[in-house]
């Protein structure tokens, strides 16, 4: 990984599949297209804390077999406006 981003980024090792996350059948059913071999893009999940978005998240890149990378946006992003791009 470039110098940096090593202190911006972690990656992150998803341990659980996604048939092990207690989901209802209508998020199942929204969640199958991230699932299919031709699906790619990125998808945001919204929600309250504590109900399983990070773990689908974590559980479907597993099932993909693709990279989970975990960004610290208070580091990359200034709260105060046009500082950003510094």
């Amino acid at each position: 990984m470039a110098k940096i981003l090593e202190n911006l980024v972690e990656r992150i090792d998803p341990r659980s599949r996604l048939k092990s996350v207690s989901l209802t059948d209508a998020v199942r059913r929204q969640l199958a297209p991230l699932l299919v071999g031709k699906a790619s893009g990125v998808a945001l999940f919204h929600g309250p804390s504590g109900t399983g978005k990070t773990l689908a998240a974590l559980a479907i890149a597993r099932e993909r077999d693709v990279p989970v990378f975990r960004i610290d946006l208070s580091r990359v992003v200034s709260k105060y406006i046009g500082e950003t791009e510094k």
